[in-house]
């Protein structure tokens, strides 16, 4: 049994795709498994996929309901005890999952991890932003509800977000499911950007 299942929602992103899995597959940490779920993409992105023949990667194509009901799909396809979101159009740094796998030992309690997330622009990289009072490395975030969202990149169940299998309900998106974690269980919000947004135009990963 994998330690990470990674889940991908996958619904035409064909220029971004390859470097979003290459990001998961350069993880220094391995014990993953990887489900992409394509919501019927009419793009290439499946061309995309299929040339990765890594044994971690599972791939399901299925008529398009939308990004949160890919992600369910994803959840009831999963094997490991702890699921990631990754959107198929985001970076994870290599060390992200490495990341979050010590915190879970730190942690072993908690069920909801989080981290910062830069986002990258044509032109720039914008450092994560957000409005959690700063006490160390790593916050224990009590109720995600009460942040200053505009201010806060915590990624909802995104890129940046990682949960234990336990009973919240289904994703609605990502801020929604978010809150009902977050009303479910306290959040390790961790401070270092461990992934980041791509930009409109494709780029190389940086490293």
């Amino acid at each position: 049994m994998p330690f990470f299942s990674v889940i991908i929602p996958l619904y035409n992103k064909e220029p971004f795709i390859a470097d979003t899995l290459n990001s998961v597959l350069s993880q220094t940490f391995p014990d993953f498994e990887i489900i992409i779920v394509n919501d019927g993409s009419t793009d290439a992105g499946e061309e995309k996929v299929l040339q990765f023949k890594d044994p971690r990667i599972r791939y399901y194509i299925r008529e398009n309901k939308g990004v949160a009901a890919a992600r369910n799909l994803g959840i009831t396809l999963a094997n490991a005890p702890y699921i990631a979101f990754l959107d198929s159009d985001d970076l994870w740094y290599p060390d992200f999952l490495q990341t979050i796998h010590r915190n879970i030992g730190r942690f072993p309690e908690q069920k909801v991890f989080s981290a910062a997330i830069e986002i990258e622009t044509a032109k720039n990289i914008i450092p994560a932003q957000y409005s959690i009072k700063k006490t160390g490395y790593v916050e224990v975030v009590i109720s995600i509800p009460k942040l200053n969202m505009r201010k806060t990149r915590i990624c909802g169940f995104a890129s940046g977000s990682i949960f234990r299998w336990f009973s919240i309900g289904k994703s609605s998106q990502n801020m929604s499911m978010t809150t009902k974690a977050s009303r479910a269980a306290s959040t390790i919000f961790l401070r270092k950007a461990v992934s980041e947004n791509m930009p409109s135009s494709k780029r190389k990963i940086r490293r």
